[in-house]
């Protein structure tokens, strides 16, 4: 599994987390810029692909100053994160826990 690069991904999630305007959020913007051209060539693996592609896409928009292809990257972005920790959480093994007699099958 590909993954992406510790600086993207924190500039990344924190960009969906804090809901600010495409204005309020330039410094955030420009942070995941840096990170997502300092990660060298993109990505080839579907999921990170995406988030990558969305990533490129808020900051086109922010280049461009428009508010609605923001809000609709940052959708995707949202979307594309959501998918890539659901993958890596899938890959972080299991432990012996109490909660694996309340549910013990993979639901997810």
């Amino acid at each position: 599994m590909m993954l992406l690069t510790p600086d993207f991904e924190a500039c990344a999630t924190a960009l969906v987390l804090q809901r600010d305007g495409m204005i309020a959020s330039t410094r955030a913007i420009l942070r995941l810029d840096a990170a997502m051209w300092a990660g060298g060539e993109v990505p080839r693996e579907d999921v990170v692909r995406a988030t990558w592609r969305a990533a490129r896409d808020v900051s086109a928009a922010r280049l461009r100053t428009d508010d609605v292809a923001f809000d609709q990257a940052r959708h995707q972005l949202d979307r594309a994160l959501a998918a890539y920790w659901a993958r890596r959480a899938r890959t972080t093994p299991l432990q012996q826990s109490p909660l694996q007699v309340i549910d013990p099958g993979d639901r997810a």
